[in-house]
């Protein structure tokens, strides 16, 4: 498989919510869905996605009693990413937010995909921290790297070793956390 150079590329992020609003309903714990489509062009390139991230803001998440209760309504997958950060209470660590009392809000990347033409560019990293800032750009970034029906550990540890590699770290129960901090190339 051909590898897309990044010569004369330009990246640029498109991030929307994929959520309406509706003012009827009460307000949801601060909790929002959303998507993050990382485009490419340039020169000799129709515009091309390059990968796609599902992702999960809980907005002031530190102080929220409700965060796991919320989390673990959405999936498997939050509610493991959920408990990992909360440890024994229903919201996460104060721990993960350093001496800032300021910062409270989580950034959880559900599914993150590179096409496979891109892949090799280390654009994972760049969708992820691009999408950050767009969003919340003082969250707490979470994701659990683990490929979808994957049980190979040398697979899952190369994937594991591929998110170390944009500054996450290991936290607990396979969930690695990261501040908001830019990944550079």
């Amino acid at each position: 498989m051909n590898r897309r150079s990044l010569a004369d590329v330009i990246l640029t992020i498109e991030v929307q919510s994929r959520q309406p609003v509706e003012p009827e309903l009460p307000f949801n714990g601060g909790y929002s869905e959303w998507s993050a489509e990382l485009v490419a062009t340039g020169a000799a390139l129709q515009e091309d996605r390059v990968g796609v991230a599902m992702i999960v803001l809980c907005r002031d998440a530190r102080w929220n009693p409700n965060f796991w209760d919320r989390l673990d309504e959405v999936s498997t997958d939050m509610e493991i990413i959920a408990s990992a950060l909360s440890a024994n209470a229903s919201q996460p660590d104060d721990a993960l937010f350093g001496e800032d009392v300021f910062l409270g809000d989580v950034l959880i990347f559900d599914r993150i995909a590179i096409e496979p033409a891109w892949r090799g560019n280390q654009l994972s990293h760049v969708l992820v921290d691009a999408a950050a800032r767009a969003i919340a750009p003082a969250a707490l970034l979470a994701l659990q790297p683990m490929p979808p029906r994957e049980q190979n550990q040398l697979t899952i540890g190369r994937l594991q070793k591929h998110w170390e590699a944009a500054g996450f770290r290991p936290y607990r129960n396979g969930v690695y956390v990261k501040s908001s901090e830019p990944f550079e190339l």
